[in-house]
């Protein structure tokens, strides 16, 4: 998408894999950053989008068969925070600061 290209997005900063489904990270984004979930056969990326108050969303992503975790380093003053997200619909889980 247009927005991916975008200049300091910086798509794919952070990658990684877990089976047929590939995390990447987009920490410059927007104002907060973004994480894209894209799945072997899919056609679009799922977009997990930060909470409010993060920054840098996406800097750090790890992923396994159920999980997703994003890392937001700029967060509250730049102690940083991360979020968890899991399936089936990616509904988000956990923020740790």
């Amino acid at each position: 998408t247009p927005e991916l290209l975008a200049d300091g997005a910086a798509l794919g900063s952070a990658v990684a894999i877990a089976g047929d489904r590939v995390a990447g990270g987009a920490p410059g984004l927007g104002e907060a950053g973004a994480v894209f979930l894209i799945e072997a056969g899919a056609r679009e990326a799922t977009r997990l989008a930060p909470l409010a108050g993060q920054d840098a969303f996406g800097a750090a992503v790890g992923i396994s068969a159920s999980t997703v975790v994003s890392g937001a380093p700029a967060t509250s003053a730049s102690a940083g925070a991360a979020s968890a997200f899991r399936d089936p619909d990616l509904v988000f889980r956990g923020r740790f600061e």
